[in-house]
């Protein structure tokens, strides 16, 4: 349960921290250049000498594209040897494998670290939301391993005609091959002429979105810079990041990305994409300290998010002036319940109280918009559960108080007052005045 939980949070760290960790690493894209140092001091303290599950859990960590994660197996031999016949094959198909399984839900392993207790004596609620936690963090290092493999399929996809047509005076091309890389380089230096200039900070992505006629802060916006590896929602922070996912789908235009654009948002909107990009959106708009504003100076330059690094006892939040729009953008990825307009306006009524939204918060909101999305399929609610945040549980009596309102005001007067006369005995309507007082004590 200890390594377990280790692995997880220690990888679940590299994820949120890749853009600060591929900082000033050799970005040498030609043929045998080593992405990752090596142990200078010779102990082999590197990704190179990681049995295959290692190296694969760093890959689907970082969020390498598949062309580098290709780059990187063959360097450290997980590709198999390519004198030997069918020995990449094999190692493929073993890599194909491990990735199909890696951080799976479904192996006992992990299973025993959701289900297992912190042993930090926490309470029973605290205990279901560190589980809770957990298993949203599995979740997403799970679907970034599936998109990772989905990925390299592709590119095997794309290699196998590429290497059919080269003629009987050349050697066979194993997938990924000096060919291949050369296709690919053209096209990231198509990417780079286009594109080049909408990739510096915030004015630049805002230029960007105004060629491409979207709002920046809008959905298309947010699946732009989700899909292309930014660590930030206003601007494109990983330069890698976009070359490669524009250059994997050979776009090379303005008409082009417009295009893809389309692409993008279904993906973000699908069920299986959709907790991660939600997880995203949290770490994307979330201040991690006082000093990390979200004014646009500081979004270009990078220097509020980068620098300032969390305290163990801070923990991100995202601010309510900054949740409730993001709940109206995503909206549509939760299939826009009819319950979320009233949690956002909820949300900034109560604001000068809550102040901001913590992580575990922000994860339970889309897991209560999914399960209850609308007034009607509230009947099943139970706060006694402890399953929600004491947030959720304020929003629901409101909502609840007001559903009675409406009844009691479209009733005749002497039916009304007997069921109000009732509803007063079992204590299920608290005078509204209260609703304010008893949100704060929580």
């Amino acid at each position: 349960l200890a390594a377990g939980e280790f692995f997880l949070e220690f990888f679940h760290i590299v994820h949120a921290r890749q853009h600060l960790l591929f900082q000033g690493l050799d970005q040498d894209r030609s043929e045998g250049a080593l992405l990752f140092p090596p142990d200078p001091s010779g102990e082999c303290f590197d990704i190179y000498h990681l049995p295959l599950q290692g190296v694969l859990m760093w890959l689907v960590a970082l969020e390498l594209p598949a062309q580098e994660a290709l780059r990187v197996l063959r360097q450290v031999g997980g590709l198999g040897n390519t004198d030997e016949e069918g020995s990449e094959l094999t190692a493929r198909e073993e890599v194909d494998a491990s990735l199909q399984t890696l951080f799976s839900p479904d192996q006992e392993c992990w299973r025993i670290v959701i289900h297992g207790t912190s042993g930090m004596g926490l309470s029973e609620v605290a205990e279901a939301e560190e589980r809770e936690r957990r298993q949203a963090n599995l979740s997403c290092l799970h679907d970034l391993a599936m998109r990772l493999r989905s990925d390299m399929v592709g590119t095997q996809d794309q290699v196998t005609p590429a290497a059919a047509g080269q003629g009987d005076d050349k050697k066979p091309l194993s997938p990924g091959g000096t060919i291949v890389a050369q296709d690919d380089s053209d096209h990231a230096a198509t990417v780079e002429l286009e594109f080049g200039r909408y990739l510096d900070g915030v004015k630049g992505f805002c230029e960007l979105c105004s060629a491409l006629a979207i709002r920046p802060g809008g959905l298309e916006a947010l699946a732009l810079a989700f899909c292309c590896g930014s660590a930030e929602a206003l601007c494109l922070s990983s330069r890698q990041g976009f070359v490669n996912a524009l250059a994997s789908q050979c776009c090379g235009s303005l008409p082009a990305l417009q295009v893809l654009l389309g692409t993008m948002i279904e993906r973000v909107r699908s069920p299986d994409v959709t907790p991660e990009f939600w997880d995203w959106l949290f770490r994307a708009l979330s201040s991690e300290g006082p000093s990390s504003g979200q004014n646009a100076e500081g979004a270009t330059t990078g220097a509020g998010r980068a620098c300032k690094k969390l305290r163990l006892y801070e923990r991100p939040s995202l601010a309510i002036a900054v949740a409730a729009p993001a709940l109206h953008t995503a909206a549509s990825c939760l299939g826009s319940p009819p319950l979320l307009p009233p949690l956002a306006e909820f949300l900034l009524r109560h604001e000068s109280r809550l102040a901001s939204v913590s992580r575990d918060t922000w994860q339970m909101t889309r897991v209560f918009l999914q399960r209850f999305p609308s007034a009607d399929s509230l009947g099943n609610y139970d706060e006694g559960d402890g399953e929600f945040p004491c947030l959720l549980d304020s929003f629901v009596e409101e909502i609840r108080r007001e559903s009675i309102s409406v009844a009691n005001n479209s009733m005749p007067l002497a039916t009304a007052s007997s069921a109000g006369a009732t509803t007063a005995r079992v204590g299920a309507a608290p005078r509204p005045h209260r609703a304010t007082t008893d949100l704060a004590g929580r």
